[in-house]
């Protein structure tokens, strides 16, 4: 393949150019001056004139729109100067704007219109508080770290987390485990979630968005982390802000008429998250059906919560007890991850 037909394949403004007006200049010339048909003798330089002078209109589009983007990375210009460039393996959208998950860290683009929400995570991920250092040592693990903010000439808003590089998102471990995840496995699930729960109750805080969507799991270690979904969280009590359909729907009355969060709504979406990755959303199981939940947890799960955090743990692990006797620790087999 010759110079010509390399640049015509050619299809995509960054396979030619970088986010730099200067270097899409100074490229431009240089090209348009070696292809330019006025002096170029190949038949073909009518084409590749007009080709190159396309992708440096889209190159120029791109950087006033402020987001530079190819296959596996994207880079955003900031109001603060300077591109921000971040490098994932997938992105997913969600009700505010797009996920980018890389190996080992985690950015949430929280779109201009939805501006309040960026503003109000932001503020909950810097101020998490801890009553000693054992507290902090045993939490800090499962709450978002936050590596950089800023908002973008666009306007949205950009969390990045620090993310474990064997955590993932609890919606792909759901979607490979289909129809049920193993009942031993849905058992530490909730065991971590309540434990999460504990903190948020001792903050004072409704979280409002504990769905698998904000979810991280390491299936290897055995944890789980809250990353996502902080741009809902208040005090308890306080006005709510937002949250998504599936929180909604299990919210009390109070919640819903009054729109108020309650510490409660965390607890009851822990046993949401256990019906939805068991499939089986009434926990009832006909004679004769086939399951490997053990009736205390199945009864756990149906039964609502009783509204203090503390409490709630406490009753699980009677549970657990009820359940399997012993605790043993039980490898996590995921096709495709471990």
């Amino acid at each position: 393949m010759d110079q010509i037909d390399e640049l015509l394949n050619k299809q995509n403004y960054w396979e030619v150019f970088e986010p730099s007006e200067t270097d899409i200049r100074d490229r431009y010339i240089e090209l348009a001056k070696r292809y330019h048909p006025d002096s170029f003798t190949d038949s073909r330089g009518q084409e590749v004139f007009e080709h190159i002078a396309e992708l440096k209109k889209k190159a120029m589009e791109a950087l006033k729109k402020g987001e530079w983007q190819k296959p596996g990375c994207v880079c955003l210009a900031m109001r603060r100067g300077g591109w921000l460039s971040f490098q994932y393996e997938d992105v997913k959208d969600f009700e505010l704007g797009k996920t980018y998950i890389g190996c080992d860290k985690i950015m949430y683009r929280i779109d201009e219109s939805q501006i309040k929400y960026y503003e109000n995570a932001l503020e909950r991920i810097k101020n998490f508080s801890f009553a000693d250092s054992e507290m902090m040592g045993e939490f800090i693990p499962v709450l978002p770290r936050l590596i950089r903010e800023g908002i973008t000439i666009a306007g949205d808003g950009v969390l990045i987390i620090e993310k474990h590089p064997n955590e993932y998102p609890l919606t792909e471990i759901y979607e490979k485990t289909r129809p049920a995840l193993e009942a031993r496995h849905i058992a530490w699930i909730i065991s971590r979630l309540s434990n999460i729960c504990c903190y948020l109750q001792y903050s004072g805080l409704a979280h409002n968005g504990l769905t698998i969507e904000n979810l991280f799991i390491n299936p290897i270690d055995h944890n789980i982390s809250l990353y996502g979904g902080w741009w809902y969280a208040v005090k308890e009590d306080a006005p709510l802000i937002g949250t998504t359909t599936d929180v909604y729907d299990i919210m009390s009355d109070y919640c819903k008429n009054e729109k108020r969060a309650e510490c409660i709504t965390d607890q009851e979406m822990v046993r949401e998250i256990a019906k939805l990755l068991a499939g089986n959303n009434s926990m009832v199981f006909k004679r004769g059906e086939k399951t490997d939940i053990p009736e205390a947890m199945a009864a756990f799960i149906r039964s609502g919560s009783c509204g203090d955090a503390f409490e709630e743990f406490r009753i699980w692990n009677n549970t657990l007890d009820l359940s399997w006797g012993k605790r043993k620790f039980v490898q996590m087999h995921i096709p495709g991850i471990c």
